[in-house]
């Protein structure tokens, strides 16, 4: 039995000698594979890239012949960090490991100000995900109120998540919010895991 990608790695395989795993490829995931005997060949995706989309299949070669199953992998908006922070400039957000494009749209109190916005730059990370940075180009003072930096999906016309930036004696007093301003939603990278029993492959 094996698992393998649509461009032809292989992931991981079993054969006389028991089970053996490649990393699959440039990217920084982790993968897993388990091999229970003469009942399935379980392959894990950790922290699952955009890049690695696509079609998995699930070999068994017998001397009955070869059959395959295919499972899709397609991945939902996410983000892995936002890191904001605040200068006398004014204040500056950081999305990390955002999925698919975003925009930072900036709020303070009620008024939309990101037409204030001074930097908006987006790096394409390893693995197909980005960073975006947003700045604002207003300088900020102590007791002014707060600022808030909102991740926004185009392609969901959703809020992803949000950061409250708070002016207090010249630093910035951070919390982060989920789209609904409740709570921390924090790093949304989930694994994704393959079971294919070997009973569904048997040839006959």
């Amino acid at each position: 039995m094996a698992w393998v990608r649509q461009d032809g790695k292989c992931l991981c395989d079993v054969n006389e000698t028991g089970v053996t795993g490649t990393h699959p490829g440039n990217t920084p995931s982790v993968m897993e594979c388990s091999y229970t005997p003469q009942t399935q060949l379980t392959l894990t995706l950790l922290q699952v890239q955009p890049l690695e989309q696509g079609k998995y299949l699930c070999k068994l070669r017998s001397n009955k012949g070869v059959k395959m199953s295919t499972t899709t992998v397609k991945l939902q908006e996410c983000y892995r960090t936002v890191q904001p922070s605040i200068s006398d400039e004014g204040p500056t957000c950081t999305f990390t490991g955002v999925y698919p494009d975003g925009e930072v749209h900036w709020f303070q109190g009620p008024n939309n100000v990101t037409g204030e916005s001074k930097i908006n730059t987006k790096q394409v990370e390893d693995g197909g995900s980005l960073t975006v940075t947003s700045s604002l180009k207003r300088k900020t003072v102590s007791g002014e109120g707060s600022y808030n930096c909102s991740l926004w999906i185009p392609s969901t016309g959703a809020y992803l998540t949000s950061s409250l930036v708070v002016p207090e004696h010249g630093e910035a007093r951070v919390n982060v919010l989920n789209a609904s301003g409740a709570g921390a939603i924090g790093p949304m990278w989930k694994p994704w895991v393959f079971l294919v029993p070997l009973s569904t492959l048997f040839l006959v």
